[in-house]
């Protein structure tokens, strides 16, 4: 009897002892807003990306993400707050593919954030979808216009830079970045370095590739090289400390060339995708577009790159068309011929 009283008088210091328990249960982590969450993203992602990359985090933060979501608790931050950014990004006159590239950096974020704990793994990253849009129709210049933007250079440096630009469809930054070691005239040149907002990198927009030189470029560049030949890179800048030139400056001279040659300024990346599309519609193989472009994707290049003429090409494939069918009827009626010529060797016999 008394054992069974002092185990009725335990049973509630073993409820008690469960409660401190409970009391003890450490408090759920706090959420952070943006605003933290991003001074940490920086320091541990964006600082290692290559620079541009870089610079073009921080510019969408700063115009951007910042003032419009900076306060919101990271795992607050919802659909409404997306259509939000885009209307607003759209009364400062941004495009579409600026705001998606801002929704990519902020996801970017979030989704490093739940890699770190800092939101819960259960979190869904909010996306907002586009209405569906036709493709903008992109003007590519002739291959006409494209040959008197080269006469228009002025001197050998700006005939250079017009070459690599339609015989190499190199990107203006790369151009920038072009060193005389990257030149190797049996080969070709070794697309690496970059140059990006005024910032050197030792490494290219796309892939690292090496493009052959056309005959007119390789004469181009050698005669360049011969009236510098101790110097580091391709193009020396105008003015400043600087060993190389920069991207922006280089486009400004195309600009101007475009402008003498007498066609619509629309700035040196067109002139890629113009070589790209004139290539298509040549007929050259799409993988060769692409280890020209120096793409990782191929779809980037056939979605992005290449603005051939439909309609052209429609005539192209109807022309096809009739040859096949004259090949095909002219089979039939030799066909026709022998059956005829049997026929009357069996009613003969």
């Amino acid at each position: 009897m008394e054992m069974f009283l002092e185990a009725c008088k335990g049973a509630p210091k073993a409820d008690a002892t469960e409660k401190k328990k409970e009391d003890k249960k450490e408090p759920e982590k706090r959420v952070p807003k943006l605003a933290e969450l991003w001074i940490d993203f920086d320091n541990e992602h964006i600082r290692h990306q290559k620079a541009s990359t870089q610079s073009g985090y921080r510019s969408i933060y700063r115009k951007d993400l910042g003032p419009l979501l900076g306060k919101v608790r990271a795992d607050q931050i919802a659909k409404e707050h997306l259509a939000n950014l885009r209307s607003r990004m759209m009364e400062r006159g941004c495009v579409r593919s600026s705001i998606e590239l801002a929704e990519q950096k902020l996801t970017a974020c979030l989704n490093w954030a739940k890699e770190r704990g800092k939101l819960p793994a259960m979190h869904a990253i909010p996306s907002l979808k586009w209405p569906k849009a036709e493709k903008k129709k992109v003007d590519v210049y002739t291959e006409a216009e494209l040959e008197q933007q080269i006469d228009a250079a002025e001197d050998l440096e700006e005939r250079v830079l017009m070459l690599l630009l339609v015989d190499g469809a190199m990107r203006i930054g790369e151009c920038a970045g072009l060193q005389w070691s990257d030149i190797n005239w049996d080969v070709g040149m070794t697309i690496q370095r970059n140059v990006s907002h005024c910032v050197f990198q030792d490494s290219p927009k796309g892939e690292v590739g090496t493009i052959p030189l056309t005959s007119r470029l390789k004469e181009a560049l050698r005669e360049l090289l011969a009236t510098r030949p101790d110097v580091k890179f391709v193009f020396l800048p105008k003015r400043g400390r600087r060993a190389h030139t920069t991207d922006q400056a280089l486009a400004w001279i195309v600009n101007k060339i475009q402008v003498r040659a007498g066609v619509e300024v629309r700035g040196p990346h067109r002139i890629r995708h113009s070589v790209l599309t004139h290539l298509a519609e040549a007929g050259e193989s799409p993988y060769a577009l692409q280890a020209l472009a120096r793409h990782s994707d191929l779809q980037t290049t056939l979605l992005y790159y290449v603005h051939v003429n439909k309609l052209a090409l429609a005539k192209q494939a109807i022309a096809a068309l009739e040859a096949r069918s004259s090949r095909l009827g002219k089979g039939q009626a030799k066909l026709g011929n022998v059956v005829q010529m049997r026929s009357k060797r069996t009613f003969t016999n």
